[in-house]
């Protein structure tokens, strides 16, 4: 049997009451009224054989990342490309890959970076002019301490033909450094204080990220 990993999704939407003596009680919010989830097939995987800085884990051990807090933070992992994702805000800065230190009320964002990108000739895209173009951030998760999510893939850069054009979108963490057809995609975290603005040093980042 292959190697694989399972997943399932839940979300339950909230909405808080107030009664007559003023007491507040939270019920599942009555504009949906259900629980909200999903899970199916698994993803298939080619190995876990990665590092410990690409995959997370190794060795039944863990291997937190630190996000830092200046620049575009860290990136998640040199994985490429990937075919799952999971990421956690530990609540706790960063002290060493396998130790947590003080817990923290800061979050994580999550990006996805990638570059400008102009209509060309070769893949359908490149970036433009041929020399390093702006990047650009797209935010996927604001994590408070504690919060994870996932990211799954499991899509070749083949059939990755958004708008039917080749080269038009890239697989989760993707990098080509093919000189004519350069481009860098990547997931980046970063530690923010609560309200959004800088924060003093990174929370450690628990990951696991497999191809």
């Amino acid at each position: 049997m292959a190697d694989r990993i399972k997943f399932a999704v839940s979300a339950t939407p909230i909405e808080t009451i107030t009664d007559e003596n003023s007491a507040e009680h939270d019920i599942l919010a009555s504009e949906v009224l259900h629980n909200l989830g999903g899970n199916g097939d698994s993803v298939d995987l080619t190995s876990y054989a990665g590092t410990a800085a690409n995959q997370g884990y190794k060795d039944a051990a863990v291997n937190y990342l630190d996000a830092i807090h200046t620049g575009e933070g860290t990136k998640l992992s040199a994985t490429e490309p990937c075919d799952f994702a999971y990421i956690k805000n530990t609540g706790y800065k960063f002290s060493s890959t396998t130790v947590l230190g003080a817990s923290t009320t800061d979050c994580v964002m999550v990006v996805y970076k990638t570059i400008e990108w102009v209509s060309g000739s070769q893949s359908g895209w490149v970036e433009g002019s041929g020399d390093s173009a702006i990047p650009h951030y797209f935010m996927v998760a604001w994590l408070k301490p504690g919060q994870s999510f996932i990211l799954p893939g499991g899509i070749t850069t083949a059939s990755n033909k958004f708008d039917l054009v080749s080269g038009a979108s890239q697989e989760l963490s993707y990098i080509n450094t093919d000189a004519a057809d350069q481009g860098d995609a990547q997931i980046y975290c970063k530690t923010f204080v609560a309200a959004g603005t800088a924060a003093t040093d990174g929370n450690a980042v628990e990951y696991l990220v497999v191809t």
